[in-house]
């Protein structure tokens, strides 16, 4: 290929995206504050768990979703062929919503929604049907009025999640704090953490590695300490935060985060 002046041209060529009509079908579910999960179903029978972002296994797990999914690996089998992803939440998970034991729901609402292996539930449909400005907001404002659909009765929701089918893109609202960039809440959290008075730096780093995630039988590993030290390190950590709040409160440029 060459230019109007007959010289060659080695750029490569990319063309311009296509551009999806705003005015089609969308799908708002509830947005369930846990941790993601994945199930991953060879063609040849294979079998592989993941989190957000790696491989796990029941010895390097993510809240203990990858033993969960183990034990339960001949009906989660029944999902097929393909990559499935779900969120991770209950007991023990970021808000815990009141309950006694983890789960593991589903996103894909269209496929899952009516039949699905009796140890997946499914994210909470909201809504579904054309896109209009309000479509969002009044979803927003049923979870606000109504507490969260994955849990009755619970009153502190985390959001919303809503997928354009023409775009195939996903896009979410939360209650809280919408307008704060995830990465800098993250980071916040860790700041707050490292903060607590009374810790060693092996201490820290294992309530770092917590956050993440990571369980103590993990942490034991990596710091090459027993568990059991790694568990009497964390048991005390809300007391402990609860004591500082006031002062990390007081701090220019901190806001609280719930844990």
């Amino acid at each position: 290929m060459t230019d109007f002046n007959g010289e060659k041209m080695t750029e490569t060529f990319e063309p311009f995206q296509k551009i999806a009509r705003l005015n089609r079908e969308v799908v708002i579910t509830e947005k369930i504050d846990g941790t993601n999960g994945l199930i991953a179903i060879g063609e040849d029978g294979s079998f592989l768990v993941g989190s957000r972002s790696r491989w796990i296994t029941p010895d390097d797990d993510n809240y203990g979703f990858a033993r969960w999914a183990y034990e339960h690996r001949d009906e989660l089998m029944q999902l097929g062929p393909g990559r499935h992803f779900g969120e991770w939440w209950g007991l023990g998970i970021q808000r815990n919503y009141s309950q006694t034991r983890k789960r593991f729901s589903l996103f894909n609402t269209e496929r899952w929604q009516a039949e699905r292996p009796e140890c997946c539930d499914v994210v909470p449909t909201i809504y579904q049907g054309m896109w209009t400005p309000g479509c969002a907001p009044n979803a927003v404002k049923h979870l606000r009025e109504n507490g969260s659909l994955a849990a009755p009765g619970f009153t502190r929701p985390e959001g919303i999640i809503i997928w354009h089918t023409a775009a195939r893109q996903l896009f979410k609202v939360t209650l809280e704090k919408d307008e704060v960039p995830k990465a800098f809440a993250e980071q916040e959290k860790e700041r707050c953490c490292c903060m607590i008075p009374d810790m060693t730096p092996r201490q820290r780093a294992a309530l770092a590695l917590y956050i993440k995630g990571r369980t103590p039988h993990y942490i034991a590993q990596v710091l090459r300490v027993s568990e059991r030290s790694v568990t009497g390190w964390l048991k005390p950590v809300p007391t402990r935060a609860d004591r500082i709040r006031a002062n990390i409160a007081a701090m220019p440029n901190v806001s609280l985060f719930k844990w």
